[in-house]
């Protein structure tokens, strides 16, 4: 698929443009402030029905203009012409069409055109926090997967519903603990659904990674410690506060990855696993906090676990069960 022809109208610093594109590389060369970045970002609304830079559809209408218009037209494998436009004004919503039928849901829509828009904001990824890292993936997922775009949907949903309760449990100094736990139920659901999802994909991805890293490195630095089995953001979800990463490695007699599937860690150190307490290392005695887990008491990791400066602080280095 291609895009043969893009139509812009008030969108941004461009009041009005037609644009042909050819179906290998294209290119867009002018000065600094011309509106090459906007070109991109009119073609990834076509795609995702909102803007890669800014939140508010609104704020792209062009200065002095009440509606912006973004009109495509683009050719798949098969010679068939999707014409997809989007229409913002200041005095309505959003309207968005395929072949002029206006979608009831702009989830519908995700997935018809495949993108990935490369920014040098893509350094966030690795410089920001988990939240970033998480959207990405979340987004190419969505792309191919609409049930699983369906279910972060729902997640984003109920937790919203989820902390509106706890905020109206603090003003009005009262607490249901059988209304909350239903919204819990209803969180749990989902983010099974998705940490599933997410650890399919990035155990699919791992071996490209690993091709593209040696690729880069000539082959000189290979020891990328089963990537396809890590999933810190799935972890620092499910424990509710950020995970300080180490390079702890377990591994059996013969030398070979050590898998410990399902780990019940009690309150009690005393209690966890022999491979885990030879990792621990205390320099004071504290109390552990209770790890919460998805409702089942049980966390599909390896930890290990260090007591510094005085409190006690997860260092985990973890391998999601295969």
């Amino acid at each position: 698929m291609f895009l043969q022809e893009l139509k812009l109208t008030n969108f941004k610093n461009c009041q009005s443009a037609d644009l042909f594109f050819s179906e290998k590389i294209n290119c867009f060369v002018g000065l600094n402030g011309a509106g090459k970045t906007n070109i991109l970002d009119s073609i990834y609304y076509l795609a995702f029905c909102k803007s890669y830079f800014t939140v508010s559809d609104k704020q792209n209408i062009c200065h002095g203009n009440d509606f912006f218009a973004i009109h495509g037209d683009f050719v798949s494998d098969h010679d068939e012409t999707m014409t997809i436009s989007c229409v913002q004004r200041e005095s309505s919503k959003k309207s968005f069409k395929c072949n002029k039928k206006e979608y009831e849901r702009l989830a519908d829509h995700i997935g018809k055109i495949p993108l990935v828009m490369i920014s040098p904001y893509d350094r966030d990824l690795i410089n920001g926090g988990s939240e970033l890292r998480r959207k990405f993936v979340d987004g190419v997922i969505s792309q191919f997967d609409a049930v699983y775009l369906g279910n972060l949907l729902n997640y984003n949903k109920t937790l919203l519903q989820r902390n509106t309760l706890l905020k109206s449990f603090a003003e009005n100094r009262c607490f249901d603990s059988d209304l909350l736990s239903l919204w819990d139920e209803q969180l749990v659901k989902y983010a099974a659904t998705i940490i599933k999802a997410r650890n399919i994909f990035l155990t699919e991805l791992a071996p490209l990674a690993e091709e593209k890293h040696a690729y880069l490195t000539g082959g000189k630095d290979t020891d990328t410690a089963n990537c396809g089995m890590l999933n810190p953001d799935w972890v620092e979800w499910l424990m509710g506060w950020p995970i300080w990463w180490t390079d702890v490695n377990f591994r059996n007699a013969d030398g070979g990855q050590c898998v410990m599937p399902w780990l019940d860690l009690a309150d009690d150190p005393a209690e966890w696993p022999t491979p885990l307490m030879q990792r621990i290392t205390t320099r004071k005695t504290h109390r552990v906090h209770r790890i919460e887990t998805l409702g089942n008491g049980q966390v599909p990791l390896c930890a290990a676990v260090a007591f510094i400066y005085g409190r006690a602080i997860l260092r985990v280095a973890l391998r999601l069960a295969a």
